[in-house]
């Protein structure tokens, strides 16, 4: 008993590990299993003898009974040992705390379904502002593109206003350079006409008949040998005169010498 009692004791000192843990608990089914069959074999046995104590009065019930009792309490002992209810404690309470731990996981789990329950409406609602920015996004670079084709469009006007801008430029510069030409060849042509009229006017003084301050001559004008030369002078004021050919600076342009004359003629 005293060897049975220390091996009891080192039994339960030692730590059940989850291997020996299932192999005792597999044990313990089939241990629990065959008591449970004695158990309902001693219950009918019981069932029989009570039927026969009820027939019997007899004054051996008692002492039979108290028997019976004993019979019960020494089964017990023997089939309940202190080391299967140790085992079938620990198995218990390792039940216990692995159901505790199991509900811990069943919490954990609901609070984790329910974060990611949000996580999904919140990605939903990130997706669907995604859609709304994307054709916002899409709208815009319609936009975009319509108002890079009117400055293109714009760009395209300015080159052509540009280019005519130019081309006009260009007929105004031709205009100002004909006029400036034309100029020249006027200048030159009052230039010789101015020439002209002071020649006319020197030799109309000496021809007779011309006024000489108060007097006035009624001879008539003599023909000078340098009228001969008259009507090629004005070919040559109708000749347009060459681009290169300078502005002649003489006070005789300004048609002082024209007045003059048409002052002291009759």
């Amino acid at each position: 008993q005293t060897s049975a009692s220390s091996t009891e004791q080192r039994t339960s000192s030692k730590k059940v590990t989850p291997k020996a843990f299932k192999k005792g608990r597999s044990v313990d089914k089939r241990r629990t299993k065959k008591m449970l069959q004695k158990l309902c074999d001693i219950e009918r046995r019981l069932d029989c003898i009570v039927a026969g104590e009820e027939q019997d009065v007899e004054s051996g019930k008692d002492h039979l009974t108290a028997k019976v009792l004993q019979k019960l309490d020494s089964i017990e002992k023997r089939f309940i040992s202190k080391k299967s209810c140790k085992v079938l404690c620990e198995a218990i309470r390792q039940d216990a705390q692995s159901n505790h731990q199991i509900m811990n996981n069943l919490t954990d789990l609901r609070v984790s379904l329910d974060s990611q329950r949000k996580f999904a409406q919140s990605l939903e609602t990130s997706n669907k502002q995604l859609c709304a920015s994307s054709a916002t996004l899409v709208t815009s670079m319609s936009t975009l593109q319509d108002s890079i084709d009117a400055a293109n469009r714009l760009v395209k006007a300015s080159v052509a206003s540009q280019e005519n801008l130019i081309a006009s430029n260009k007929k105004l510069e031709a205009a100002i350079s004909g006029l400036e030409t034309s100029q020249r060849t006027l200048l030159e042509t009052v230039s010789k006409l101015n020439r002209q009229i002071s020649d006319w006017t020197q030799m109309m003084q000496k021809a007779p008949g011309v006024p000489v301050g108060n007097e006035t001559l009624t001879a008539l004008p003599v023909p000078v040998p340098n009228q001969q030369k008259r009507p090629k002078r004005k070919r040559e004021i109708g000749k347009i005169a060459d681009g290169n050919s300078q502005i002649p600076k003489t006070s005789s342009f300004t048609g002082s010498g024209y007045s003059e004359v048409h002052n002291k003629l009759p």
